[in-house]
This record gives C-alpha cells, sequence and structure tokens, in this order.
C-alpha cells in the first residue's frame, strides 16, 4: 500500500468516529483485501424524483450575479458558471464549490442534515475580481487529499493545493498553468498511463469582438479573395487578431474562438503545456494543417472503444465543428474517422457518456439549443452554420441544431438517434447528466437549460433590424435594444430511460422541472444515503440543491488507487447481477464547468451481486457477493492483470467483394426545393435500380445498374471465376434522364433484352417515353409510352393473363412540380412482345415499391404496392378479367398509412402463406405519427403560379398546426407573410389561421405508421408486426427476403439511409445496411456488422439477390445513390439446393412460379419466383432452398396452371426443373 492510500485509508475510517452522532453517517468496516464497506440508511420517501431543499433550510444561498449591462456588452458571460463537489476536508461529507461572475465565489462546508456552513473566507478561495466558470475538485498531486482548480474568462485556470488543514494555498504560477484564456470546462484523465491525472482545457474568448455594439469591420480584397483586415480599426496582422477573423464562403463574417490547452501533469501537480499540433493529428495520423482556434464550451475524457485510455470529447460552439479524439495508448491523439460519427450538434455545450442500454459499449449524448415547446420551435430560429459540411454528402459530418444521441454499434462507430430515443429537444440546454434516477439499473437522462436573452428570438431580430435600418443608432440605443431580447427561465429536464432504446419526459413526474436559468450541474451523494443528488449553478436566482428522493436498492462506490491517482479516475465499475451488468466511470470535472463527487452509484436488485473494476492500469479488482444498500471503497491494492484473452472474431455472413464491378453511382444535382419550395425532401435521388440477369444467356447471372442522367446503363457480364467485366454496346448509349427500373424483357423474335423505365421527374417533359426496351439480338433501343401521367417508377412482370408472356405494371411514383398529388400508373399486356394498356389507374397515388406474389393461396397474383402518403394497398384479379379488384381493406392494411418505399414478400413462418415486409421512413425522424396522432400534409396552388404549395402540419391540443416556420411559408406563399406579424403568431396559431382561405379546395392526406413492418397473413387477415428497433433507426428502402445463412427461415435485408432533406430538417444516416435473421416464426434477429459483414454508410437504394457464383448461397447487391455499388458475397452460409425452373415460350424463367420444398418432419417451405419486387430491384429467378441434405421434395405450381411434384435425392446441389416433368439433378455445384 502506498503511504497516499494508506492515510486516505485511516483518515475514511476515522471519518467514521467523528461524524456518527450526525445521523447518516457512513460507519466503515474493513472486510480486508483493501476493501471497505459501511451500510447505507434508505428511507421509504415515496416515488422516485427530487425534492428541491430551499437555501433557508441548506444555507446555500449563493446567486450567481451578472450586471445587466456586462451581460449586454460581453454575451460570453451569459454562459454562466459551475459547480465542484468532493470532499475536501475528509470528514465523510461532500462539500460544494460555486463559481461567480460579479458576487465571487463560495466553498459550503457539509455538515450533515442537509446544513452547510459558507467558509470561503477562511479557505482563501472566493477569487473576487475575475469571472469564474469552472471548478473541480481533484487530486493533482496525489497526496490524497482533493485539491481545487479554477477557470475563468480571462484569467485562464488558477491552482489552490489543499494545504491538509481545510484551507488553500495557491500555486497557479508554480503550477505551470498560468494564462489569461477565456477558459471554460475542464477534463482531467490520466492519459499517457503514468498514474497521474493530466489536464485539457476547453477555451472560448474572455469577449467576444464581433458582438459588441458598434463594432467596424473593414474587409479587403486579397488575392481576389475578401479577407478581413482591420476591425476597429486594429489590423488582423496584430497577434491579438491574427487568425480570428475568416470571411466564409456565404460571406458571413465568422470570429473564431482560442486554443484549447493540453496540460501534462508530472505526477507532484506540476504541469507543461503540451503542444497541441504534436498530440493531436488528423484521423489519418497526419499533422493538422493549423491550430484548432474553437469556441471550446466543454470537455469529457472518456474510454470511448474500451481499449483502456481515456478518450476525449470536446463540444464547440457556434460554427465550429465538435472534436472527437481518441487515444493512442501513448497519450496522443487521433481524430475518429469521419464515418464513425454522421453529425454532431451545432451549438455543443455539453456531453456526457454511459452505457444507457446495457449492451456493454460506450454512447453518448451531446445537448444543443432545441426548444421542446411547438412554438418556441417556430419562434426560435438558429443562425445557419456557414461553415456547415453538405449533408448530402456521404464522407461529410453536418452539424444540427439539436440534440443528439450517439448510440454505439459494437465497434466504436455510431447511429445518431436522439429522434427515435425522444431526446432531440431540451431547450437552451447547457449541462447533460446520465443519471440512473429512479434506481432500475438503467441510467436516465438530467439537463440543465435557461438563458438570459433569447438571441434565437427571430421575432425580436427582425424587430431590432428594422430599427437599425431606421435610422443611425447610437451605442445606448443599440444596448437598449438588445435588452429587449426576452430571457429564457426555462424548466429543466428529465427523460426517463424507457429500456427499449427511448426515453420518455419526466422533468414534472420527477420534480425536476422548475423553471429558471441553470447551468453547471454536478452529482454528489450530499446525503450519504447511496443515491447521487443533484446540484446546479442558476444565474441571477439561488443555487439549485436536489436531494434524490429514490427509494430502491443501491450501491455506491468509491476507488482507492495506488498512484498519484488515488480516486481512481478513469477507472471502469461494473455491477454484474442475474444476467445483467451496468457500467461507469470514473470521472474528475469533464461536466459542463462542473465536477461530480468522485464516487458512482448503482441501482440494484436485493441480493448478492459482483463489482469488477477495470483500473486505468489494466488492473482489476473484483468484490464477489457484494450486498444491497451499502457503500463500498475498493483498493486497487490486490488487483490483478487479467490474462489477455485471445479473441478469435467468427468470419462475418458477407465480404465485401465491391472491387469486381468496381462501379460508381452518379446523379446529377437537381433543386427540387427551388419548383417547390416546401418539399420535405427531394425526390430527385432515387436511383440506381438493380437487376440480376443472364444477359447474354450462358446460364450465368449477369448484374445490371440503372444511371442517372449523363450516364449510361451498367451491364457487367459475369465470369463465372467470381469477376465481372463491364459490357460495351453501341446501344448502351448516355442517356439525358435519369433511369428508373431494370426488368428483363424477351423480345418478340427470342433472345434478351431489358426494361429500363425513364424519369421525367426533372424534366417534367410529357414528350419522354415512359420506358426504352433495349434489344440486344436486333441492337436496338425503342421507347414506349403508356400515357400515365407521372414519373416512371417500380416495375413488375407477371402472367396475368396465363398466355404465357410476362404482362407488365408500370407505376407513377410523381407528378413532377406537383408533390404529393396522385400519380397515375399502368398495367401493360403483352401481346407478342407489344405492350398494350389493359387497366389505368388515373391516380393511383405515389408509387415506390411494387410486387405481384399470390397472397391469398388461389394460384394467381395479387399487386402489392408501397405508396408515399398511403397504405400498402393490393390488387387481384378475377380470371379473364383485367380489372382488378382491390383487397387492402379486406386484408386490414388501410389503417397502415405512411412513407412506404419498398415491399417484399415470402412464408416469414412457415405456415404455407406468403406475408409482406415493407420498408417505411422509420422512427428516428423529426416526428413519429400515430393512429392518434398522424401528420398531415395540404396541398394546392395557394399563390395562383400553376405549382401547388404543400404544408406540413402536425396535431396538438386538437388542433392542427403548421410544421413549417414563418420564414419559409413567407417565402413560398407571400400573403402568409401579410396575414402573420412573425414566427411566433405561426407557432402559435392552427393552420386555418394562418392560410384562411387559402385551404378551400386543398387536398389532404395523412399518414399514421412510420415503422418498417412485417405484416403476417393469418387466417383473419394481415397482422402489423414492427421490424426490429435497427430497421427503424434509418428509412428502408430496398428490401429482399432470402434465406442467406441457410437454415431455412426466410432472412431480411433492408437498404437504409436519405441524405437529400430539405436544409431545415436533419439528414437520416443512422443505417449501414441491415441484416435480420428470421427464426421461421415470424421473429428476426439483426446481425450487428461485425457478424454480417455489411457497414455501408450511403444512400442505399435498390437491393438484389443472386447466387451469382453458383456456390449454393445467396449473395447480394446493393446500389447507393452517388455512390460506389457494392457486391456481397456469401461467405459462411450454409450451402443450399439451387432450383432453376425452365419454363417455356415468353416466360423461360418461369415468372410467378411457386416452388414448395417438403422436408420429412420438417416445416414446408415456399418461395417464388419473381421479376421486380423491393424497392426497384430484381433478384435472380435461380431459387437456393435449404439442402443438400436428405431426401426431399420439391412441388412447383407452374404459371401455366400447371402442378407437379419432383423427388430430390439426398445430396443434390443444383435442381434444373422442366413443366414436363423432366428433371436435371446435379451433386456438384
Amino acid at each position: 500500500m502506498s503511504a497516499g492510500a494508506a492515510q486516505s485509508s485511516l483518515s475514511l475510517i476515522a471519518s467514521s468516529l467523528v461524524c456518527v452522532a450526525s445521523g447518516f453517517c457512513l460507519e466503515w468496516s474493513v472486510e480486508g483485501d483493501g476493501l471497505q464497506s459501511a451500510p447505507l440508511e434508505v428511507l421509504e420517501r415515496g416515488p422516485a424524483g427530487f425534492r428541491r431543499v430551499p437555501p433557508a433550510e441548506s444555507g446555500i444561498r449563493i446567486s450567481n450575479q451578472l450586471d445587466n449591462e456586462r451581460s449586454i456588452r460581453n454575451r460570453n458571460l451569459l454562459s454562466g458558471s459551475g459547480v465542484a463537489a468532493g470532499d475536501f476536508d475528509g470528514d465523510g461529507w461532500c462539500d460544494l464549490y460555486f463559481c461567480g461572475l460579479d458576487n465571487g465565489n463560495r466553498l459550503y462546508r457539509n455538515k450533515g442534515n442537509w446544513t452547510f456552513e459558507d467558509i470561503t473566507g477562511t479557505a482563501g478561495i472566493a477569487c473576487d475580481g475575475q469571472d469564474s466558470t469552472a471548478a473541480a475538485f481533484a487530486d493533482v498531486d496525489g497526496d490524497a487529499d482533493l485539491d481545487l482548480l479554477v477557470n475563468a474568462l480571462g484569467n485562464g485556470t488558477r491552482l489552490f493545493r489543499n494545504d491538509g488543514t481545510s484551507g488553500f494555498v495557491e500555486i497557479t504560477k508554480e503550477s505551470g498553468l498560468a494564462s489569461s484564456a477565456g477558459s471554460m470546462s475542464m477534463a482531467m484523465a490520466d492519459i499517457d498511463g503514468d498514474g497521474d491525472l493530466d489536464l485539457y482545457v476547453a477555451n472560448f474568448h474572455p469577449t467576444t469582438i464581433k458582438d459588441r455594439p458598434n463594432t467596424k469591420i473593414r474587409v479587403s480584397l486579397l488575392n481576389g479573395r475578401p479577407v478581413v483586415s482591420s476591425v476597429n480599426g486594429v489590423s488582423t496582422d496584430e497577434p491579438e487578431l491574427k487568425g480570428r477573423f475568416e470571411i466564409s464562403q456565404s460571406r458571413n463574417i465568422l470570429e473564431y474562438g482560442e486554443p484549447d490547452f493540453l496540460f501534462i501533469n508530472d505526477g507532484k501537480g506540476v504541469f507543461s503545456r503540451a503542444d497541441y499540433l504534436d498530440r493531436f493529428r488528423d484521423e489519418n495520423g497526419g499533422r493538422l494543417p493549423t491550430l484548432p482556434m474553437d469556441w471550446g464550451l466543454a470537455a469529457r475524457f472518456a474510454d470511448i472503444d474500451l481499449d483502456g485510455y481515456p478518450d476525449l470529447y470536446v463540444c464547440n460552439d457556434l460554427f465550429t465543428p465538435d472534436r472527437i479524439w481518441m487515444n493512442d495508448g501513448q497519450g496522443r491523439f487521433r481524430a475518429i474517422p469521419k464515418l464513425a460519427i454522421r453529425n454532431t450538434s451545432t451549438f455543443s455545450m455539453g456531453v456526457d457518456f454511459a452505457d444507457f442500454d446495457r449492451d456493454g459499449d460506450t454512447d453518448f449524448f451531446v445537448v444543443d439549443m432545441l426548444s421542446r415547446e411547438h412554438e418556441m420551435q417556430h419562434l426560435q430560429v438558429s443562425e445557419m452554420v456557414s461553415k456547415n459540411e453538405p449533408h448530402t454528402l456521404m464522407q461529410s459530418r453536418p452539424q444540427v441544431s439539436r440534440n443528439t444521441l450517439q448510440v454505439n454499434r459494437g465497434d466504436s462507430t455510431f447511429a445518431e438517434l436522439a429522434y427515435y430515443a425522444n431526446v432531440k429537444a431540451s431547450g437552451w440546454s447547457w449541462g447533460p447528466i446520465f443519471l440512473d434516477v429512479d434506481l432500475d439499473g438503467y441510467e436516465d437522462i438530467l439537463v440543465t437549460n435557461g438563458q438570459l436573452r433569447d438571441f434565437q428570438n427571430a421575432d425580436m431580430a427582425a424587430k431590432i433590424e428594422a430599427q437599425k435600418q431606421g435610422r443611425k443608432l447610437s451605442q445606448s440605443d443599440i444596448l437598449k435594444l438588445i435588452s429587449q431580447f426576452p430571457d429564457l427561465r426555462t424548466p429543466n429536464a428529465a427523460f426517463r430511460n424507457n429500456r427499449d432504446g427511448t426515453f420518455s419526459d419526466y422533468s414534472a413526474q420527477w420534480r425536476f422541472d422548475q423553471p429558471g436559468i441553470s447551468q453547471g450541474m454536478a452529482l454528489a451523494d450530499l446525503d450519504n444515503d447511496g443515491d447521487m443528488d443533484v446540484v446546479m449553478n442558476n444565474l441571477l436566482e439561488p443555487a439549485g440543491l436536489y436531494e434524490n428522493q429514490a427509494s430502491g436498492p443501491r450501491v455506491r462506490v468509491a476507488l482507492r488507487g495506488t498512484t498519484a491517482n488515488p480516486h481512481g479516475i478513469g477507472a471502469r465499475v461494473a455491477i454484474s447481477q442475474n444476467g445483467g451488468v451496468q457500467r461507469q466511470e470514473m470521472i474528475s470535472a469533464g461536466r459542463y464547468l462542473s465536477s461530480d463527487q468522485p464516487i458512482r452509484a448503482f441501482g440494484v436488485q436485493h441480493g448478492s451481486f459482483d463489482i469488477i473494476v477495470t483500473w486505468p492500469g489494466g488492473q482489476v479488482t473484483e468484490v464477489k457477493s457484494a450486498k444491497a444498500n451499502r457503500a463500498y471503497v475498493i483498493s486497487e491494492i490486490n488487483g490483478t492483470r487479467p490474462p489477455k484473452r485471445e479473441v478469435r472474431l467468427a468470419k462475418p455472413l458477407f465480404r465485401d467483394v465491391s472491387t469486381a464491378i468496381g462501379h460508381v453511382h452518379h446523379d446529377q444535382p437537381f433543386e427540387d426545393f427551388r419548383r417547390q419550395l416546401l418539399m420535405p425532401f427531394k425526390y430527385s435521388q432515387p436511383g440506381p435500380a438493380l437487376c440480376w440477369h443472364d444477359v447474354n444467356m450462358d446460364g450465368w447471372d449477369d448484374l445490371i445498374v440503372s444511371s442517372g442522367a449523363g450516364q449510361r446503363l451498367a451491364i457487367f457480364r459475369n465470369g463465372r471465376d467470381g469477376s465481372f467485366k463491364p459490357i460495351t454496346a453501341p446501344i448502351l448509349k448516355p442517356t439525358n434522364w435519369d433511369q428508373a427500373m431494370v426488368l428483363p424483357f424477351m423480345p418478340g423474335q427470342g433472345g434478351s433484352g431489358l426494361i429500363v423505365g425513364v424519369s421525367n421527374y426533372e424534366s417534367g417533359s410529357s414528350e419522354l417515353p415512359s420506358g426504352m426496351i433495349y434489344d440486344f439480338a436486333k441492337r436496338e433501343v425503342a421507347g414506349f409510352i403508356t400515357g400515365q401521367a407521372g414519373s416512371t417508377g417500380p416495375m413488375c412482370q407477371t402472367d396475368l393473363d396465363g398466355d404465357g408472356d410476362l404482362d407488365l405494371f408500370v407505376g407513377g411514383r410523381i407528378l413532377p412540380g406537383r408533390y404529393p398529388a396522385a400519380a397515375g400508373s399502368v398495367l401493360l399486356e403483352n401481346r407478342n412482345a407489344k405492350l398494350h394498356a389493359a387497366h389505368r389507374w388515373p391516380a393511383l397515388g405515389m408509387v415506390q415499391g411494387a410486387v405481384f406474389s399470390d397472397l391469398t393461396g388461389d394460384a394467381r397474383p395479387e399487386l402489392i404496392l408501397a405508396l408515399h402518403w398511403d397504405s400498402l394497398r393490393v390488387f387481384g384479379w378475377e380470371k379473364g378479367s383485367w380489372k382488378p379488384r382491390e383487397l387492402t381493406l379486406a386484408l386490414g392494411l388501410t389503417p397502415h398509412a405512411g412513407w412506404w418505399n419498398g415491399v417484399a414478400t415470402g412464408d416469414f413462418n412457415n405456415d404455407g402463406r406468403i406475408d409482406i415486409a415493407a420498408t417505411n421512413w422509420g422512427l428516428n425522424w423529426r416526428r413519429k405519427p400515430s393512429a392518434s396522432n398522424p401528420k398531415r400534409i395540404y396541398f394546392s396552388d395557394m399563390d395562383g403560379d400553376g405549382i401547388p404549395e404543400t404544408v406540413e402540419a402536425v396535431r396538438r391540443d386538437g388542433r392542427w398546426q403548421p410544421e413549417r416556420r414563418f420564414g419559409i411559408l413567407r417565402a413560398a406563399i407571400p400573403i402568409v407573410g401579410e396575414r402573420m406579424a412573425g414566427f411566433g403568431q405561426v407557432g402559435r396559431s392552427s393552420v386555418e389561421q394562418v392560410f384562411g382561405d387559402l385551404l378551400e379546395g386543398a387536398s389532404v392526406l395523412e399518414v399514421a405508421e412510420f415503422r418498417s413492418m412485417l405484416f403476417l397473413n393469418l387466417e383473419g387477415g394481415m397482422k402489423a408486426v414492427p421490424l426490429p428497433a435497427e430497421a427503424q433507426w434509418a428509412p428502408g428502402f430496398g428490401v429482399v427476403a432470402e434465406d442467406f445463412d441457410g437454415d431455412g427461415g426466410l432472412d431480411l435485408f433492408v437498404a437504409q439511409n436519405f441524405f437529400a432533406t430539405n436544409p431545415e430538417y436533419s439528414r437520416c444516416d443512422a443505417g449501414r445496411g441491415l441484416v435480420m435473421l428470421g427464426d421461421g416464426r415470424g421473429g428476426f434477429r439483426p446481425m450487428p456488422s461485425s457478424e454480417s459483414g455489411i457497414a455501408i454508410y450511403g444512400e442505399q437504394r435498390a437491393c438484389a439477390v443472386s447466387d451469382y457464383n453458383q456456390d449454393g448461397r445467396i449473395d447480394l447487391a446493393l446500389g447507393q445513390n452517388n455512390a460506389p455499388t457494392k457486391l456481397m458475397l456469401n461467405a459462411t452460409g450454409k450451402a443450399g439446393l439451387r432450383v432453376r425452373l425452365k419454363g417455356r415460350g415468353q416466360n423461360p424463367a418461369t415468372i410467378g412460379a411457386t416452388v414448395t420444398l417438403r422436408i420429412p418432419g420438417g416445416p414446408a417451405i415456399t418461395r417464388e419466383v419473381q421479376s421486380g419486387s423491393g424497392y426497384w430491384g430484381v433478384n435472380s429467378p435461380v431459387l437456393v432452398l435449404p439442402g443438400p441434405d436428405g431426401q426431399r421434395e420439391l412441388a412447383v405450381a407452374w404459371p401455366s396452371g400447371g402442378r407437379r411434384t419432383y423427388k430430390i435425392p439426398a445430396g443434390t446441389r443444383q435442381a434444373v426443373l422442366h413443366e414436363n416433368g423432366k428433371a436435371t439433378l446435379s451433386q456438384k455445384q
């Protein structure tokens, strides 16, 4: 035992002897091996939540004061101050230190029973005369008592050494920390593994020049480029202004912050400032081009990738991006890969880390300034981030003006799920904290918020701007105008963990919703009952003390390290009980301007459990059979270093072999919003489509990929050895339009051909054909016209009339310039390879996906459609009739109106009936419609320009209210600017109040379901079953149902993501392509990317399957918009029985056939041969069924109506079946 650790242990035991009389004091006992424990007194106090302890009871009367004029002249002061928690005098009670702006800082000694004594004067740490921001109690010199660090705007970081007699001695200069920086939050950790705590300081600026009244900025041209040459007459070449200003591409003047500081501790509390550019590198390990000068607000060390080394997240305000740094194990950092985190918050205030979903990895939550209230979301308009990265590019990391919840996928990459989890908004937020408030074993979220002046108030900003334009204003006038911005005293937020990846707002239920301006927040067990209480620093009102009133069983853990890190900062503490594991990390500072008491608390169940501590140095200490309602102090003395386990990674299901085709899809930009400003997202980026088809008729599937305008249809010939070769032919010329769906087609004289849809969405031209027919035998291309109104989207084929050729459905996807009006669709009869309209749906809807499948089991195919602003729709036909009958209502699908994109069919529960899998927009979107709370859109030509305007609306308190803000509504429909006074009025008003008679004659559509679904075909109709959560994280497009792992159950693959949203909305980027393994009973298990081998980050569209290398395993092709096409080889699935059906006449692939595999003692497995399904995908007509073990039989229902049964001997790997009964069987692949 080190001397420091021994002293700490003895002082801890002694403390129990002097405070027993106070009540709630912990009475420690030694259990051996350096372990100490004490019983916790837990009171039954009713429901979980908080009691705010009044100042008259606690004696804590500090109120963070700020002079009004100072707050106007220097907005940086409005970011407030924090609080530090720690037992600085070692008496067993946690003390509190509050920072202040105008009124100095205060140290309060905890006397027990929620009473505190102000001892600032005797301790000598008031820090009068400075704008104190952050504070932290931390043992910087390894002597086992808590020293104090204090940050300030203009005074950097000050260090006060604990003298061991309840006093402090300032050693700032001697410590090497002295500076004049505008320092905000700090974080501490042992970054280099030498046993002591190093320090990171996030810097802002003492003042902001640009925001000062009457600041004069001079802009000049340098080499033809505008630059800021002087500010208030001072040249920007001067040291204090060098690099501080920049002109953005959008011609905005940007003011930068200050560089952050990293200080390396020598173990004795003496620090050296590290060379930032030496310690921090880009994601490739290269030197950063410039020293970052960000607006740093918060910093937090956390072991993000669980490699034992503290990584670093830095929250930066304004346009400067957040920085996520991964520790290399040597105390140097590399930027996290761009694709690991897809987006960040814009005005990032604070961050916290936790394994909130208890899946064993580290997630994190960052807060921004989005209000929880509908009206305020309209009124508060964030300044657009002029340096934001384009959200339409796969490799970009855009900033979004809302909270972000980054959920670890298990490989240190993150899916951003704040919308999905219901935590996108918490007001003008400052500090988030994960805390298990109700002690149910799952961490909840607390957020402080509020602001003295709501500078996002768009109405007030417009009023002030109008007055500025009207006359020349003095500095006094400007100060008065700025003071008119209203304050924002909002309730703090509490979100309860629902244990399913989502949260519910429990602010009121937990009595945490007192309005005010709360900023720094910290956790501490102030009453020694083993749960964490909350303390916060409030601006212009008394500090908040919140007693945690949870009554459930708990355990409190403190650590005693053997190095100069006696509190075990950076150690990971795990509680293992009843098969579940909770994990927390011991931190120092890292809160927004604040620092917790260095302990952790867990909610547990009655009975025993194990505590496992992984120390920063890698040693592990285990406490077996720990008990609930006890506090433990766990020592590192007897920690052991576990043997290094060899991790053997199983081979993933798929292997990426995309280089075999080397294809990249290109889509020329088109500005949908210039034509219809109020569309929620673009429709000009639908492709590419994918089609597996034996183009050269050699018995091997080739791959066809549709193109964007200016490109040519891409065809890749299968080389039979895993390779592909692009086919070049004179008829494959670049097109002037986007190509839509691609289908195989047999020309009249035989041979191979293709039907390729033509999109006229961008041009709007009625002169374009609906599609093109490529006849490879004749080397001809000819267009065909269907006469439908709308841009061609999905297509699918079947032999509806039983004449031996394939009839064609052509879906209308959208009417160019008339979103969301219903497009027309058409059914074309194939007569000797000539297409004739057999039935028209003049206004069927916005059809996105289509498939023919036999849902009713009558050996006649039904047409299943996926549409936007509608339910799935199903049509059937009587024999001999081309007039469809709609089955949607009878099947129970009508209530499920959504934004459906793709549809696939299969027997997912092996009951002999064909079920439906359909992709929808998902739940990680700004709105989640339901039957009780649908989403609505109104549309009509409201301004007489011939183009319909759209009004998205949400229902609140029985009224429909506009979703879009006043500014965009006024730009699209100018009369709104005459009817409405501004942003706030629109936010308060109903659509009738905003638009009035403009809504007369408007069409209305509603959606009630955004979840991607499975519809099980049961005797009583379709049963809607949501697909697993991961399928709801992003919009789904392509979907295929195949047995990828060869276990006999149908699996699903879903293509995900959509980036082309309007600029006010976040892009949808949380998907990577999802494999879900079916259990044969209608249930699915999502495969993590480490198992599936699929991690694709772009905008995925069509997907299609084929056993292209004929090894008996289903392979996958996946198209991405404006990105590489992916080819995934099935590497580890169980090889099955390949079944090829040989048809006659114009349907050689027997599209529409049904094959049922019967295995003695097993379920009947049914598959269909289809042409066109999912979202713009065509799968191979060659089926792969479970096999080859055991004898089985195949029953085939042929498209002609005939049925035959074929005996398949054991060991058969390939079967070629003919309608006349002939079967060619092979035991070779």
